[in-house]
């Protein structure tokens, strides 16, 4: 196995070699924001959460204005008992290996998630922090969303980012059925959803 230094702590995931890049890239693109954080509690930064939450409310009472049917023909939903948390999301029905897994098997690399969730509990640890909202985590290339859900089910504040627009309208439907979650802020805006710029796949 390779152990990695992952804010201080020694991580040491079950590895093979396929996966040992997959899983450094993985720790690389999590970073663990506590209440001292320039950036998301700078004024500039509270006003993007801020705006981000309304988009996502809009976006949630306003479905039908940002509606897809080209991509709602290939998305279900998945109930995920998984890692102590249970939430449903939605997943992409054929011609993505991640929802594949999250719709069969009700989940997707269970081993580098749980890392990833011990490594964080640890991190609380050390650190004396109680309360998993306290720390914001930042899920950068975020897809369908299962790294970002399952995180903000443990009670994390996550601020997913996700550049294909498919993959943002699932993040999105699956916030508006798990309302409670602790999602801050999602890229790009749902206000893009509604432009001609998301293809159909015909």
């Amino acid at each position: 196995g390779i152990n990695a230094e992952y804010m201080g702590i020694q991580f040491k995931p079950a590895m093979s070699v396929g996966v040992i890049g997959f899983t450094l890239l993985s720790l690389l693109c999590y970073f663990v924001a506590g209440s001292n954080s320039k950036i998301l509690n700078s004024t500039k930064g509270r006003e993007l959460i801020m705006e981000a939450i309304k988009d996502q409310t809009d976006f949630c009472a306003n479905q039908s204005a940002f509606d897809q049917p080209h991509i709602n023909s290939n998305i279900r939903t998945g109930a995920i008992n998984a890692f102590g948390v249970q939430f449903t999301m939605y997943a992409y029905v054929t011609l993505d290996a991640m929802s594949d897994a999250i719709l069969r098997l009700g989940g997707w690399e269970t081993e580098t998630v749980y890392g990833v969730v011990q490594t964080l509990e640890k991190y609380k640890q050390k650190k004396g922090i109680n309360s998993s909202a306290s720390l914001t985590v930042l899920d950068m290339g975020a897809n369908v969303g299962w790294y970002t859900y399952v995180l903000a089910n443990k009670g994390y504040k996550v601020v997913a980012f996700e550049p294909a627009l498919e993959n943002m309208y699932l993040l999105r439907k699956t916030y508006c059925i798990n309302p409670n979650t602790c999602l801050l802020y999602t890229s790009p805006s749902p206000r893009d959803l509604s432009t001609s710029r998301m293809p159909s796949s015909a």
